[in-house]
Protein backbone atom coordinates (compact mmCIF):
# COMPACT_ATOMS: atom_id res chain seq x y z
CA UNK A 1 0.00 0.00 0.00
CA UNK A 2 2.98 2.30 0.60
CA UNK A 3 3.81 2.49 -2.51
CA UNK A 4 0.90 4.59 -3.73
CA UNK A 5 2.01 7.16 -1.45
CA UNK A 6 5.29 7.94 -2.23
CA UNK A 7 6.96 10.84 0.07
CA UNK A 8 3.57 10.26 2.48
CA UNK A 9 4.27 6.78 3.99
CA UNK A 10 5.26 8.21 7.66
CA UNK A 11 1.70 9.98 7.37
CA UNK A 12 -0.46 6.94 5.72
CA UNK A 13 0.99 4.23 8.89
CA UNK A 14 0.07 7.25 11.14
CA UNK A 15 -3.54 7.10 9.53
CA UNK A 16 -3.74 3.57 9.34
CA UNK A 17 -2.87 2.98 13.20
CA UNK A 18 -5.98 6.14 13.89
CA UNK A 19 -8.66 3.51 11.41
CA UNK A 20 -7.15 0.47 13.73
CA UNK A 21 -7.90 2.04 16.96
CA UNK A 22 -11.49 2.82 15.31
CA UNK A 23 -12.32 -0.03 14.27
CA UNK A 24 -10.84 -2.12 16.95
CA UNK A 25 -11.60 0.23 20.25
CA UNK A 26 -14.85 2.03 18.68
CA UNK A 27 -12.65 5.28 19.23
CA UNK A 28 -13.36 8.88 17.91
CA UNK A 29 -10.12 10.39 16.42
CA UNK A 30 -9.39 13.89 16.32
CA UNK A 31 -6.69 14.74 13.92
CA UNK A 32 -4.71 18.39 14.07
CA UNK A 33 -5.32 20.45 10.82
CA UNK A 34 -4.49 18.80 7.93
CA UNK A 35 -4.45 20.47 4.12
CA UNK A 36 -6.61 19.20 1.49
CA UNK A 37 -3.83 17.03 0.25
CA UNK A 38 -3.45 14.98 3.67
CA UNK A 39 -7.45 14.87 3.77
CA UNK A 40 -7.43 13.27 0.60
CA UNK A 41 -5.17 10.37 1.44
CA UNK A 42 -7.47 9.75 4.70
CA UNK A 43 -10.60 9.71 2.69
CA UNK A 44 -8.76 7.28 0.17
CA UNK A 45 -7.95 4.98 3.23
CA UNK A 46 -10.47 4.83 5.18
CA UNK A 47 -13.09 4.65 1.70
CA UNK A 48 -16.23 3.09 3.74
CA UNK A 49 -15.06 1.42 6.62
CA UNK A 50 -15.91 3.94 8.82
CA UNK A 51 -17.05 7.97 8.87
CA UNK A 52 -15.05 10.52 7.85
CA UNK A 53 -16.04 14.10 9.32
CA UNK A 54 -14.49 17.75 8.22
CA UNK A 55 -14.40 21.13 9.69
CA UNK A 56 -12.05 23.89 9.47
CA UNK A 57 -13.90 26.77 11.30
CA UNK A 58 -14.74 28.49 8.61
CA UNK A 59 -17.08 27.73 5.77
CA UNK A 60 -14.53 27.12 2.45
CA UNK A 61 -11.72 26.45 4.64
CA UNK A 62 -8.71 25.07 3.43
CA UNK A 63 -7.03 23.32 6.33
CA UNK A 64 -9.32 20.94 8.35
CA UNK A 65 -9.53 18.87 11.19
CA UNK A 66 -10.70 15.61 11.26
CA UNK A 67 -12.93 13.06 12.56
CA UNK A 68 -12.44 9.39 12.37
CA UNK A 69 -15.55 7.35 14.02
CA UNK A 70 -17.82 4.31 13.73
CA UNK A 71 -20.85 5.06 11.40
CA UNK A 72 -23.17 5.17 14.64
CA UNK A 73 -21.53 7.95 16.17
CA UNK A 74 -23.49 11.38 16.75
CA UNK A 75 -20.74 14.30 15.65
CA UNK A 76 -21.79 17.92 16.44
CA UNK A 77 -19.28 20.67 15.65
CA UNK A 78 -17.99 21.72 19.03
CA UNK A 79 -16.30 18.07 18.87
CA UNK A 80 -13.76 19.56 16.39
CA UNK A 81 -12.67 21.91 19.22
CA UNK A 82 -11.76 24.67 16.69
CA UNK A 83 -11.83 28.38 17.86
CA UNK A 84 -11.86 30.76 15.47
CA UNK A 85 -10.29 34.25 16.41
CA UNK A 86 -9.69 38.00 15.10
CA UNK A 87 -6.76 39.65 15.54
CA UNK A 88 -7.21 43.46 16.31
CA UNK A 89 -5.06 45.70 16.04
CA UNK A 90 -4.57 49.77 15.39
CA UNK A 91 -4.37 49.36 11.16
CA UNK A 92 -3.57 53.39 11.26
CA UNK A 93 -0.06 52.18 12.14
CA UNK A 94 0.45 48.43 10.65
CA UNK A 95 -1.33 46.40 8.06
CA UNK A 96 -0.37 42.91 8.78
CA UNK A 97 -0.94 40.26 6.32
CA UNK A 98 -1.00 36.04 6.42
CA UNK A 99 2.62 35.76 6.69
CA UNK A 100 3.05 37.57 9.72
CA UNK A 101 0.61 35.96 11.99
CA UNK A 102 1.84 32.31 10.97
CA UNK A 103 4.58 33.61 11.74
CA UNK A 104 4.35 35.12 15.68
CA UNK A 105 2.63 31.89 16.34
CA UNK A 106 5.01 29.83 15.38
CA UNK A 107 7.26 31.97 16.89
CA UNK A 108 5.33 30.93 20.70
CA UNK A 109 6.09 27.33 19.58
CA UNK A 110 2.53 26.78 17.71
CA UNK A 111 2.88 24.02 15.26
CA UNK A 112 1.27 24.60 11.61
CA UNK A 113 -0.54 21.53 12.31
CA UNK A 114 -2.38 23.58 15.21
CA UNK A 115 -3.19 26.24 13.11
CA UNK A 116 -6.00 26.32 10.66
CA UNK A 117 -6.65 28.93 8.04
CA UNK A 118 -5.64 32.20 8.17
CA UNK A 119 -8.10 34.64 6.53
CA UNK A 120 -8.64 38.68 6.06
CA UNK A 121 -11.66 40.51 4.78
CA UNK A 122 -12.33 43.98 4.53
CA UNK A 123 -10.15 44.80 7.44
CA UNK A 124 -10.96 41.60 9.78
CA UNK A 125 -8.22 39.18 10.13
CA UNK A 126 -8.92 36.02 11.49
CA UNK A 127 -7.48 32.51 11.88
CA UNK A 128 -8.32 29.58 13.24
CA UNK A 129 -6.68 27.31 16.36
CA UNK A 130 -7.34 24.09 18.50
CA UNK A 131 -9.28 25.11 21.65
CA UNK A 132 -6.42 23.63 23.73
CA UNK A 133 -4.26 26.53 22.52
CA UNK A 134 -6.46 28.84 22.23
CA UNK A 135 -5.75 29.78 25.93
CA UNK A 136 -2.28 30.16 25.42
CA UNK A 137 -1.83 31.78 22.19
CA UNK A 138 -4.29 34.58 24.01
CA UNK A 139 -1.99 34.95 27.04
CA UNK A 140 1.12 35.25 24.86
CA UNK A 141 0.46 36.51 21.76
CA UNK A 142 0.81 40.90 22.51
CA UNK A 143 2.33 42.29 19.62
CA UNK A 144 3.06 41.18 16.01
CA UNK A 145 6.06 42.70 14.10
CA UNK A 146 5.67 46.45 15.64
CA UNK A 147 1.67 45.71 16.07
CA UNK A 148 0.04 45.45 19.13
CA UNK A 149 -2.76 43.01 19.21
CA UNK A 150 -5.54 42.07 21.07
CA UNK A 151 -7.62 38.87 20.48
CA UNK A 152 -11.37 37.94 20.28
CA UNK A 153 -13.38 34.91 20.17
CA UNK A 154 -15.02 34.68 16.60
CA UNK A 155 -19.07 32.72 17.23
CA UNK A 156 -20.77 33.82 14.18
CA UNK A 157 -19.88 31.71 10.98
CA UNK A 158 -17.06 33.28 8.34
CA UNK A 159 -17.04 32.56 4.76
CA UNK A 160 -13.64 32.43 3.14
CA UNK A 161 -13.78 34.34 -0.18
CA UNK A 162 -11.21 33.66 -2.57
CA UNK A 163 -9.41 36.56 -4.18
CA UNK A 164 -7.07 35.95 -7.36
CA UNK A 165 -5.12 38.21 -9.14
CA UNK A 166 -4.95 36.96 -13.29
CA UNK A 167 -1.45 36.79 -15.43
CA UNK A 168 -1.38 34.85 -18.99
CA UNK A 169 1.66 33.22 -19.78
CA UNK A 170 3.23 31.59 -22.77
CA UNK A 171 5.22 28.21 -22.14
CA UNK A 172 6.79 25.74 -24.51
CA UNK A 173 5.61 22.72 -22.79
CA UNK A 174 3.88 21.75 -19.43
CA UNK A 175 6.53 20.52 -17.78
CA UNK A 176 6.27 21.07 -13.97
CA UNK A 177 10.02 22.66 -14.21
CA UNK A 178 9.06 25.13 -17.54
CA UNK A 179 6.02 25.91 -15.90
CA UNK A 180 7.52 27.11 -12.25
CA UNK A 181 10.08 28.65 -13.89
CA UNK A 182 7.72 30.67 -16.01
CA UNK A 183 5.12 32.27 -13.93
CA UNK A 184 7.66 32.96 -10.92
CA UNK A 185 9.97 34.55 -13.42
CA UNK A 186 13.26 32.00 -12.46
CA UNK A 187 15.59 30.51 -14.93
CA UNK A 188 15.22 26.79 -15.62
CA UNK A 189 17.29 25.84 -13.76
CA UNK A 190 16.12 27.58 -10.81
CA UNK A 191 12.81 26.67 -10.95
CA UNK A 192 14.57 22.84 -11.92
CA UNK A 193 16.85 23.06 -8.41
CA UNK A 194 13.27 24.35 -6.48
CA UNK A 195 11.67 20.66 -7.59
CA UNK A 196 14.31 18.96 -6.61
CA UNK A 197 14.52 20.30 -3.13
CA UNK A 198 10.83 19.65 -2.02
CA UNK A 199 10.10 23.24 -2.31
CA UNK A 200 7.08 23.02 -4.77
CA UNK A 201 3.91 21.40 -4.05
CA UNK A 202 1.37 20.62 -6.79
CA UNK A 203 -2.11 20.54 -4.80
CA UNK A 204 -0.62 20.44 -1.50
CA UNK A 205 1.58 17.90 -1.72
CA UNK A 206 5.37 17.72 -2.58
CA UNK A 207 6.25 17.07 -6.50
CA UNK A 208 9.98 16.31 -6.94
CA UNK A 209 9.62 15.19 -10.30
CA UNK A 210 10.88 17.90 -12.83
CA UNK A 211 8.94 16.15 -15.83
CA UNK A 212 5.36 16.21 -13.94
CA UNK A 213 2.94 17.46 -16.44
CA UNK A 214 0.78 20.37 -15.02
CA UNK A 215 -2.95 19.46 -15.19
CA UNK A 216 -5.64 22.47 -15.70
CA UNK A 217 -6.75 23.35 -12.48
CA UNK A 218 -3.76 22.41 -10.42
CA UNK A 219 -2.71 24.49 -7.74
CA UNK A 220 1.63 25.21 -7.41
CA UNK A 221 3.01 26.80 -4.98
CA UNK A 222 6.54 27.57 -4.42
CA UNK A 223 7.97 28.10 -0.71
CA UNK A 224 8.08 31.91 0.25
CA UNK A 225 6.85 32.65 -3.90
CA UNK A 226 2.91 32.07 -2.90
CA UNK A 227 0.80 30.19 -4.59
CA UNK A 228 -1.07 30.28 -8.00
CA UNK A 229 -4.23 27.98 -9.46
CA UNK A 230 -2.95 27.28 -13.56
CA UNK A 231 -5.48 26.92 -16.20
CA UNK A 232 -4.27 25.50 -19.19
CA UNK A 233 -6.09 27.24 -22.48
CA UNK A 234 -7.09 26.03 -25.86
CA UNK A 235 -5.03 29.08 -27.14
CA UNK A 236 -1.64 28.89 -28.47
CA UNK A 237 0.80 31.61 -29.53
CA UNK A 238 2.07 32.53 -33.15
CA UNK A 239 4.65 29.98 -31.98
CA UNK A 240 3.22 27.29 -30.65
CA UNK A 241 3.72 28.33 -27.22
CA UNK A 242 0.38 26.95 -25.14
CA UNK A 243 -1.36 29.68 -23.86
CA UNK A 244 -1.99 29.33 -19.69
CA UNK A 245 -3.58 31.92 -17.19
CA UNK A 246 -2.43 31.89 -13.59
CA UNK A 247 -4.43 32.65 -10.77
CA UNK A 248 -2.25 34.00 -7.80
CA UNK A 249 -3.82 34.60 -4.66
CA UNK A 250 -3.99 37.51 -2.42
Amino acid sequence: MLEHFKGDEAFVKKILDYIDQVENHSKMILTPFYDPHKVSIIESLVGNRLSVHLYGGFTGSESKRVILCPEYFEIDLKDFEIEVVEVLYNRNFATLQHKDVLGALMHLGITRELIGDIYEENEHLYFATTTKNYDYIQNELKKIKKASVTLKPVHEVIEIKRSYTKKTFFVSSLRLDKVISTVYKLSRNEGADFIRAQKVKVNHGCISQVDYLVKDQDLLSLSKHGRVKIEITENKSRSGNIVVNGYFYK
